[in-house]
């Protein structure tokens, strides 16, 4: 919970996370299938108890002032950001660990009182299917990672209004599809300064939603569970602007000379929260027609 509270401090207005079930089927928030590491234990999430996973230290591993930080519920999370702040979670989960995750999930959110407010994304399209079909309030993104041959007929089999996907393929007419179909888009990157450097007017449609009145407003948020990797400066004046996204699940920094000219490390774990990262981020598309 440290890096949420830390992500609110800094002016987040998104938190995006993880959930996974355990083996006595409650929902947790953590982004690996296994805590070897992000905590003081080993084994994977689907196969220990509540009771076993709690008893981990999910924080001494990123500095003294966070020992004793253990691995939180969503419903834990779900109460605490209430009137807070708006939640993006993302249903993780091998087919035959995901159990009844997409309706565990939409319940505690509606339970909560912030099922109208919540975006859930999943690569498991037939995943979210079944949470909009329990909980048709919450906004739903389909994840996905290629060149899709038809990306709105997917959102439709998944019922879902956003595509999510990573930059790599993120084009103009792409984006005009979606938004022609009444779909919101927006992308994973893992280079701050690339999605906010000269090629800024190539990718600046990245930062826009379907038509409604949130339409064009920038999106911060925080996640957990990901241990940073990376090194370089500090991502806390980042963590301020209006297109940055600060997330500790984010992709790792490429190694030098992998990738970009110079080998540039694009990541930069937070000093201040376990686990953050800043990676940019485009329009959080939670527009409706209804409002």
């Amino acid at each position: 919970m440290a890096a949420f509270r830390r992500g609110l401090e800094l002016g987040a207005d998104l938190l995006e996370l993880d959930v996974q079930r355990t083996r006595d089927g409650h929902v947790v928030v953590i982004h690996d299938t296994t805590v070897d590491r992000t905590t003081d234990g080993h084994g994977r999430v689907a196969e220990m108890t509540l009771e076993a996973l709690r008893a981990l230290d999910a924080g001494a591993w990123f500095g003294s002032a966070f020992v004793g930080e253990r691995v939180p519920t969503l419903d834990e999370l779900a109460a605490w950001a209430r009137g807070r702040i708006r939640l993006n979670i993302e249903l993780k989960g091998a087919p035959d660990a995901i159990g009844d995750l997409p309706e565990q999930v939409a319940d505690i959110c509606r339970r909560r009182g912030i099922a109208a407010e919540t975006l859930c994304i999943s690569f498991d399209h037939i995943a979210l299917r079944r949470l909009k079909e329990r909980a048709p309030e919450i906004a739903g993104a389909i994840c996905f990672n290629a060149r899709l041959a038809d990306p709105v007929g997917a959102a439709r089999a998944a019922r879902a209004e956003v595509l999510n996907m990573s930059g790599t393929f993120i084009t103009a007419d792409l984006c005009a599809l979606a938004h022609g179909a009444g779909l919101g888009v927006q992308c994973y990157c893992d280079d701050p300064v690339r999605a906010k450097g000269p090629d800024r007017r190539r990718r600046g449609h990245l930062r826009h939603g379907p038509p409604g009145p949130d339409q064009g407003r920038g999106a911060r948020g925080i996640g957990a569970g990901r241990r940073p990797t990376g090194n370089g400066a500090s991502d806390a004046r980042r963590a301020g602007r209006p297109d940055s996204h600060v997330r500790a699940d984010g992709p790792r920094p490429q190694a030098p000379g992998e990738g970009r000219p110079g080998g540039v490390r694009s990541m930069a774990p937070s000093p201040r929260s376990p686990g953050a990262t800043a990676i940019s981020h485009a329009t959080l598309p939670f527009a409706r027609a209804d409002g």
